[in-house]
């Protein structure tokens, strides 16, 4: 698997500071997020150019956008033209990183309490982004994720199914479905298996509180049962969210779980 820092995790330091975390503790590369602090829409083509160049001269390559493009199902048309407009900038940005897949948020409404309506808006809408990412050769990636369209294995297959486009990826939270009471399992695994492109992996406690890997509820053995069964081997995003401290920043996180995912996959993670 190739390891990936997600930026959330250093959302305390610059993208620059957060490229040499990432290099200095053996990162594959970035996924980065669009957030304020690191990548939104109104980013400069110069500065995402000379991201490139940093990012080259590190050695580190960049996998996913993860935009805050969305959520589709209760967007006005003017607001789903703006969506359209940021998910092709992001296109571009792509393209100058190196990155195959462009994030879109869904719906933020759990399927069983989702309108028709509801679901019709968001394939409409996530069927014009993955035509505008076509135009660049990318592919939109959907998160796993609870209280969204997405947050079970059969509501994402149903969307994707609803969407109806070739490009239309998704990344695999494990921990989303954690927190929704859903299954991560094999199970889950092998449904998603031929969408799959991406995998977040931070853990959490059954009452939500955000840990480090290994000290949260999350089955990981189960997990990486699944990823094994369905013989994944694509990019594994690190993610954690657990609380930055005066002792403990974004850096110190990022090499601290990175020391425990490459555990995992020599060793194999403790059975819950």
């Amino acid at each position: 698997m190739k390891i990936t820092l997600c930026t959330k995790v250093t959302n305390d330091l610059t993208l620059e500071e957060t490229a040499a975390v990432a290099a200095e503790s053996g990162y594959w590369g970035l996924e980065i997020f669009g957030f304020e602090e690191h990548l939104p829409p109104t980013t400069p083509l110069k500065r995402v150019e000379e991201l490139a160049r940093l990012l080259d001269d590190l050695g580190l390559g960049v996998n996913v956008l993860a935009t805050y493009v969305g959520p589709y199902d209760a967007a006005s048309d003017e607001e789903m033209q703006q969506h359209l407009e940021d998910t092709r900038t992001y296109c571009r940005f792509a393209d100058i990183l190196g990155a195959d897949y462009v994030r879109q948020g869904t719906g933020r409404v759990s399927p069983p309490d989702a309108t028709d309506e509801q679901w019709e808006r968001t394939a409409q809408g996530l069927r014009a982004a993955a035509e505008v990412c076509a135009e660049f050769g990318k592919s939109i990636v959907l998160e796993t994720h609870a209280n969204q369209l997405v947050e079970t294995a059969d509501s994402t297959l149903k969307l994707i199914g609803m969407v109806d486009r070739p490009n239309v990826k998704v990344t695999w939270d494990p921990s989303n479905h954690h927190c929704g009471g859903f299954d991560y399992g094999p199970t889950a695994a092998h449904k998603l298996a031929e969408f799959i492109v991406n995998v977040h992996v931070k853990d959490v406690a059954n009452d939500r509180t955000q840990t480090l890997l290994g000290e949260g509820d999350v089955d990981w053995a189960s997990v990486m049962r699944g990823l094994e069964e369905i013989g994944y081997d694509g990019h594994t995003g690190v993610e954690c969210h657990a609380a930055k401290t005066e002792q403990m920043g974004g850096a110190e996180i990022a090499a601290i779980e990175i020391a425990t995912l490459r555990k995992y996959l020599e060793d194999g993670p403790p059975a819950k």
